[in-house]
């Protein structure tokens, strides 16, 4: 654990817990800000590459404080035979007088007779505050190579829509909600293969947005497709994609949407590419802001308003191979502040082995993103790793402060 912040006992093996898509780990009662709830995907056994694989499950812990204290650990999809369960998402939803957790995973599913045990998206409902989660339902879409990867919001009029990407090819980007009981049948959004890593956020007047990842034709073209739904993810309009500059890659290794009432906000990491080359300049390495009322991108962290950004990586490391990986992006209860969160690696801050370790980093607009605060190092540590920041979709004010709560 951190010396920065509460260690909430989640605790295990597996150091990749996105495949490049949005996070979504912590959650905070938007009416009883006191009550946090957490996951992480967690394996329990290193041993091999196959067994820690098998081993995956997702760890979620509960808060009645605040983040103080934390209670018991539930192992979800951990009954009987489920292996390769994981790569979570969660939401919070209003059941009752609590707000219990909603935790989409995907797993290998019981298809009768089916040898190949193929992956799937399913969703865990919890039962009780704090507490156990149901059986997984599942979202069968084909026997082979169904969507998997799932990302899940409430809609405006509670529709529970799921995001998840088909991970081999042909690929693409799917949709499908799910009404308490069953998912419907998936509609497919996009065939861009890098479809299975998405982003999802919602709006109160019922928009519903899903973003993916789309790389058609090498570094040069990645960037960040979605579409909008304006009847809580019913039916989708037309395609579209973030501005971004020319020689520039968008998106590759971590974005993050969110809407700021009916405006659609969307992070992403990125940089420049030597012109006529695939070479990337680490130094180059930014956080960029585009949103759909003004359609421009804005720099939010790079270099020079974080000039501790390291300058080169010494060994690669999956999803998180630049200096600027993960952002991740939030409000104030007010709506008045946008929050901005990454995983960056500092210069010269590195294990005996020669990979990098990483910090938080943080920084904040009160302008709708056309200017940008200091940005802060939150976590400040030099031998211990911290990255895949996460941050809640509600962040309280109390007493005239304004709360950030944010896990990794």
């Amino acid at each position: 654990p951190s010396r920065t912040g509460v260690f909430t006992g989640i605790t295990g093996y597996w150091d990749f817990q996105t495949n490049g898509g949005g996070l979504e780990y912590i959650e905070v009662n938007p009416e009883n800000p006191n009550q946090v709830h957490v996951i992480l995907m967690v394996a329990t056994d290193s041993g091999t590459t196959s067994a820690i694989s098998a081993a995956r499950r997702t760890a979620y812990n509960y808060s009645s404080d605040g983040g103080e204290t934390w209670g018991t650990i539930v192992r979800i999809l951990n009954k009987g035979e489920r292996p390769r369960s994981g790569y979570p998402n969660m939401t919070i939803q209003k059941v009752g007088s609590d707000y219990l957790a909603n935790v989409f995973n995907h797993a290998v599913h019981p298809f009768p007779n089916d040898e190949e045990n193929p992956l799937a998206t399913c969703i865990s409902l919890q039962q009780e505050l704090g507490g156990d989660f149901g059986e997984p339902i599942y979202a069968y879409q084909f026997e082979t190579n169904s969507a998997i990867w799932p990302m899940g919001k409430i809609a405006a009029n509670g529709n529970v829509v799921v995001a998840a990407g088909r991970q081999t090819p042909p690929g693409g980007c799917y949709v499908t909600t799910f009404d308490g009981v069953n998912f419907v049948a998936w509609t497919m959004l996009d065939e861009s293969e890098g479809g299975a890593r998405t982003a999802m956020a919602t709006s109160p007047g019922g928009k519903v947005a899903v973003a993916w990842f789309a790389s058609p034709n090498g570094i040069e073209t990645y960037t960040i497709n979605f579409k909008q739904s304006t009847d809580n993810g019913v039916t989708w309009g037309e395609l579209d994609s973030i501005a971004k500059e020319p020689n520039a890659y968008v998106g590759w290794q971590g974005f993050d949407c969110i809407y700021i009432n009916e405006t659609l906000y969307i992070v992403s990491m990125g940089g420049a590419i030597t012109p006529g080359t695939t070479s990337v300049t680490y130094r180059s390495s930014r956080v960029r802001i585009w949103d759909s009322e003004t359609r421009t991108t804005r720099i939010v962290m790079d270099s020079v308003n974080f000039p501790f950004l390291a300058k080169t990586m010494r060994r690669a490391q999956r999803a998180h191979s630049f200096p600027f990986t993960q952002p991740a992006i939030s409000k104030s209860q007010n709506n008045s502040r946008i929050f901005v969160l990454a995983d960056a690696f500092i210069q010269d801050v590195a294990d005996a082995e020669g990979f990098n370790y990483s910090d938080i980093v943080y920084t904040y607009s009160d302008d709708g993103g056309f200017t940008w605060a200091d940005v802060k190092n939150a976590t400040r540590t030099v031998d211990l790793d911290e990255r895949y920041v996460s941050v809640s979709n509600f962040n309280p004010i109390i007493n005239d402060s304004m709360w950030l709560y944010f896990s990794f």
